[in-house]
């Protein structure tokens, strides 16, 4: 699922030690909020039991593309020059004693692949297939409504907890030593 970012961008010229433009590679700043996290209930109320789960484990893992590219502001016309393909593992595990968390990191990974000009390697990096990821790059979504985070924000709302599929809950009359 794509991540544009339609944020406004500040681009600096480059300047000599006395403040004025002087040719070269200007620097470009775009503002980026975004980052992977994720964010999960540590209780709620089972809407088919109606008793109250407490979490118990979360596995997260994710796979990014970061591209940089340049768009023809005439053709709109997008092309890719760069790509870095990135990792993100962790799992916590969390235990109960009374109404008291404890949690306990199992361990993670943040791992990038090799930044190149070419789609193969980070392709290849992330287990995809280039001609696909190249399509989302140069074709994304310009609809705010179908990006990865309101979509991700949509199954939040309608499920009323975390959409993310490896995450445990037990509820509050389970003994945590069966688990």
């Amino acid at each position: 699922m794509p991540f544009t970012n339609n944020r406004d961008h500040f681009v600096f010229p480059k300047m000599s030690g006395s403040g004025s433009e002087v040719a070269g590679i200007s620097t470009i700043v775009a503002n980026m909020y975004d980052a992977p996290s994720s964010r999960f209930n540590l209780a709620f109320q089972n809407k088919r039991t109606h008793k109250v789960n407490l979490l118990r484990m979360v596995s997260v893992y994710k796979l990014f593309l970061t591209a940089f590219v340049m768009r023809d502001e005439r053709s709109m016309k997008i092309e890719p020059l760069a790509f870095v393909p990135w990792i993100l593992r962790w799992e916590m595990r969390y235990g109960w004693q009374q109404d008291q968390c404890m949690a306990t990191s199992v361990g993670g990974k943040f791992d990038f692949g090799t930044s190149s000009r070419s789609i193969a390697p980070a392709a290849q990096f992330l287990g995809m297939k280039a001609d696909y990821l190249l399509e989302k790059i140069k074709n994304p979504t310009m609809n705010p409504d179908d990006t990865a985070n309101e979509v991700d924000r949509k199954a939040h709302r309608h499920l009323d907890q975390d959409n993310t599929p490896n995450v445990q809950y037990w509820d509050e009359w389970a003994n945590s030593t069966q688990f």
